[in-house]
């Protein structure tokens, strides 16, 4: 139980449990008998050397991706003492031992006492995707010090797009809160993801990069369909982070659908003109939580139809493995990997 992400490769799950545990198992027996999930022991303790880590809250695993050669697992990282950020560590692939190194830290770091005056270690994105030309795509939070959301010389806030071979990154788009789902679609140059918003204001998000490369704003914390946690009583905030209701009219990206009150997305995924979308609310009364939420587009990407597959428990990763045909499912609550074998809803 508790959090964990999903990635394939070749025929098998890497599955990275959120206190830094992997498991490793072969799709040819997967559901068939779980005894035969492997664990796979790591040098991660040896890499991440601060307590919270490794409990229940808001700092652990926060992504994974796996390609031929490497898994890469992003991290609530302490860059400086009681200062973090969302970093990636990268590992080869071996089955019997997979030997950490540090890829990527962004350029900055939040402290946990700052001069903003808030902090949350949850606002940390670090979702992790494939890109094109041997790169990835990587989100990061902003540890709830809202400005470097608009800051182009932080890399917290953003989309980057990193090099596997160099590690450079570059921004893609900025203006993001807490990133929690993201992905590709290489044949359309399409990027998606999906946002939570502060008390209100979830959102699913589309950077048409084929059709320009320039950096998107999708407006945290200037615009937002949500509210201040502390509002009614936190007016002070709206000085800082006005949460304007309108992105377009501030010149920013608007999202493609937004949710209030918030249903908390994690991954999203598309096939064909469905978009299929984890939820992590905890709150029955709201229409859509512990659910798949499948939206259809139209040839504009406009939603044109939204269905609901009730699974019980906050999904937390969605996976679809292109050679079964099927979705990849945790359920977070429950400790259960799903298959969804129908998607054609």
């Amino acid at each position: 139980k508790g959090g964990a992400y999903l990635a394939q490769y070749e025929h098998s799950i890497i599955i990275a449990q959120e206190n830094g545990l992997f498991f490793f198992a072969q799709l040819s027996e997967f559901g068939l008998d779980a005894n035969k999930i492997k664990h796979v022991p790591s040098n991660i303790f040896s890499q991440i050397k601060y307590f919270d880590f490794y409990g229940p809250g808001q700092y652990g695993m926060k992504g994974l991706f796996a390609d031929k050669k490497y898994i890469y697992a992003s991290v609530s990282f302490m860059k400086e003492l009681n200062c973090f950020n969302t970093s990636i560590l990268r590992a080869e692939l071996d089955q019997s031992f997979l030997n950490f190194e540090i890829f990527f830290v962004p350029n900055d770091c939040v402290n946990i006492k700052n001069d903003y005056g808030e902090y949350n270690a949850s606002d940390s994105g670090g979702r992790i995707a494939e890109f094109n030309d041997n790169k990835i795509l990587f989100s990061t939070g902003t540890f709830r010090y809202r400005d470097l959301a608009q800051d182009l010389s932080s890399e917290l806030g953003k989309i980057l797009v990193i090099n596997k071979n160099t590690a450079k990154a570059e921004i893609v788009s900025m203006g993001h809160r807490n990133v929690m789902g993201l992905s590709y679609k290489d044949e359309a140059k399409e990027i998606w993801s999906t946002e939570h918003g502060p008390n209100g204001g979830d959102e699913i998000n589309l950077n048409q990069y084929g059709l320009s490369k320039d950096i998107k704003n999708f407006g945290w914390p200037i615009s937002s369909y949500g509210e201040h946690y502390a509002h009614p009583g936190g007016e002070h905030l709206y000085k800082i982070a006005p949460l304007n209701k309108s992105h377009e009219k501030y010149g920013f990206v608007e999202p493609l659908k937004y949710f209030v009150p918030s249903l908390a997305p994690s991954q999203l995924i598309k096939i064909d003109n469905k978009i299929y979308q984890g939820m992590l609310g905890w709150d029955l009364s709201r229409d859509g939580v512990k659910s798949i939420l499948v939206f259809t587009l139209d040839d504009k990407l406009n939603v044109i139809a939204e269905e609901k597959i009730f699974l019980g428990s906050r999904v937390r990763d969605i996976k679809f493995h292109d050679t079964l045909g099927k979705m990849l499912i945790f359920l977070e609550e429950d400790g259960i990997i799903a298959l969804l074998k129908d998607i054609s809803l």
